[in-house]
This record gives C-alpha cells, structure tokens and sequence, in this order.
C-alpha cells in the first residue's frame, strides 16, 4: 500500500537524521524488531479523537510502537501517573494543574497542540443560552449588576477563560457569576433542565442541545478567544530525554492522524470516529467537528493571556514562559519529514 511505503520512507528518514538515543537503528525497520510499547492516555472525547484515529489507522504501528491507549474521565487524574513514569503521554485540556507541575517538576513538558478555537468558521464549542435569557439580556439594565448568574463549564479551563471573557465584555461582573463546575454531558443536562442560565457546550451536545427551539447560540468560541489552545499533548521524562526518537515516532503518527481528521467529514472519518464515540453517524454530519493543528504547533501568546487570567485569580504560581512548558523539537522534525513524504 501507498501509505505504508510512505510510512517505512519516513521511518528511514527519521532513524537517519534524528541524533538522539534510540531503540531504533538506522537500517532497521519496525517489521523487523520487537515494538516499543508506550501507555498514552485516552480522554473519551471528540476533541482527543486523533490518538484514536493514529491506533485505529495503524499509524502507531507503522513506526514501530505499540501502544496502550488508557482512558480516563480527566487529565487531572493522569498528571501524577505522567510524573510518576506510569504513563509515557497523556492528551490534556490546557488547565492551572498541568502549568503548576510542569514548573514544579521540571520533568514534563507540551509538545504539540491538539484541538484550537479557530478565527472562524464552524466552532465546536460555544455559549449557548435559552432565548428568553438571551431577551432579558438585550434589554439589559439594572439586571446586569444585581441579578446572579448561573454558569456552567469547566472551572480554571480555557472553557472558563472565554466564558467569563465573553460576560465581563457584555457588562456583566464576575462577582455576579455563580461558577458551577460540571464536566460535559452533566453540564448538558443542567442546562436542558434550566438549572444553569447559561453554558459552554462542546460537540456532540451543542448539536444535540439546538435541536430544542427553546435554545440557542449566544457566541461562538471564534468571536471570544480566537485562535485559542484548548486542549494538548504531554511528554513525560522518558520520551522527553532518554528515548526522544521514540517521542518522535509517535508524533509523525499523530500528526498524520490530526490531518486525516482535518479533511473533514469524509466517510471514513464519520466511520472512525462513530466507532470512537459511539455516537450516531447523522449526528456527527451535523455537528461542527474539533480543528486540529496540521503541524502541532501552539499559539503562545494565547497562552499567556490565559495565564495572566489563572494568576490573577491565584491559581497559579506565576506565568510560565513558552521555554519553561513548551518543546517544540517533536513537531518541528515531524512536520519537516511529512511534508518531504507529501512531495515523493
């Protein structure tokens, strides 16, 4: 097959001209010696669809490794078993915990950026509200500043940078805020049931929350926090320093997979990602699906906007610099080797 020769091309490529230490040799291909294994961290989400879709597709595999997807509910429960060796990598939403152990530790760093709020287009992810809250707030006045809100997203996560944001922009203060912590499909049902005003919603829900006439989209995420890290990948000391070619294995791998997903709704992505979460196929045709980044890379000054927010409200240590988080080594050699293998 076209991919697979594309994939022991780039394999070659990789063991000849990356330096650091390997379980790899330069004249030896994946079929020929016994696979790497790794444990990656799985979060069951459309937004995290890609680490999925790389196993699925057999692009692990085509570089030798064999890896253990783990799923949890939340990255906050992976970031000890990151540190502690126990997982090699872990998908994470962009999140205070994860910035406070990596300046605490020193030993885990972002190397490449998931999911993003797009400057435009379809979003994923918005504000949505019922249309008689969306009526009380056009006329506005005293109600702004007396009458207390009821919002629900995900407490210190970019979710609730931009919805905040998006509040304190149209004249409400944040001391009239009640922030309900709730993860995504009880956040969806607070919302249907009324008992948040307001939410962030990200797919499958939002598509699932506007088939109610009662509901609607306030702001979309692309008019708040365009161009917004959402969610990442995290290395861990292994793959960070003694095995990095092996790190870099793995993101030629999902690099591949974001791309396949940013074709769109072809029919084996509907395929794939029903499959991945089990979601009906004629919902996801309707759904604005996650955009990835073809090349990994992050935007950091978004980042630091979002930082100075975490530290304002002391849940933060300080703002960390792109030096101290980021390590872009990863995507910058996987995207070089993938675009040479687009031009063969």
């Amino acid at each position: 097959k076209m991919n697979k020769i594309i994939a022991m091309a780039l394999v070659l490529m990789l063991s000849a001209s990356f330096s650091f230490s390997s379980a790899f040799s330069a004249s030896e291909k994946p079929a020929e010696k016994k696979a790497v294994k790794l444990k990656v961290l799985l979060l069951p989400f459309l937004e995290f669809a890609p680490l999925y879709v790389a196993q699925e597709e057999g692009y692990f595999a085509d570089y030798g490794l064999e890896v253990e997807l783990v799923t949890m509910t939340t990255s906050t429960q992976a970031i000890p078993s990151l540190l502690q060796g126990e997982l090699d990598v872990i998908c994470s939403a962009v999140r205070p915990g994860l910035f406070n152990a990596m300046v605490r530790s020193g030993q885990i760093k972002i190397t490449a950026g998931m999911f993003y709020t797009p400057s435009a287009g379809c979003s994923s992810t918005a504000i949505a509200v019922k249309k008689n809250w969306l009526e009380n707030h056009k006329r506005g006045g005293q109600e702004k500043s007396e009458k207390r809100i009821q919002v629900g997203t995900v407490l210190q996560t970019t979710s609730h940078y931009y919805v905040e944001k998006a509040l304190n922009s149209a004249g409400y203060s944040s001391d009239v805020l009640e922030i309900r912590n709730l993860p995504a499909p009880v956040r969806f049902e607070a919302f249907m049931k009324g008992t948040v005003d307001i939410a962030s919603i990200a797919e499958p829900w939002l598509s699932r929350a506007l088939q109610n006439p009662d509901v609607t989209v306030w702001l979309p995420a692309p008019e708040i926090v365009p161009n917004m890290e959402n969610g990442v990948l995290v290395y861990g000391e292994r793959l960070l320093r003694r095995e990095a070619e092996t790190g870099n294995f793995f993101m030629v791998a999902y690099l591949r997979a974001a791309r396949l997903l940013n074709q769109g709704k072809t029919p084996r992505n509907i395929e794939l990602l029903a499959k991945f979460t089990k979601l009906d196929q004629d919902l996801l045709n309707k759904a604005c699906l996650p955009v990835f980044h073809d090349d990994g890379k992050i935007n950091t000054d978004r980042l630091a906007e979002y930082q100075k927010w975490l530290l304002k409200n002391k849940w933060v240590d300080r703002v960390l610099t792109p030096e101290e988080y980021w390590d872009d080594r990863f995507v910058i050699h996987a995207d070089q080797l993938l675009e040479s293998s687009s031009h063969q």
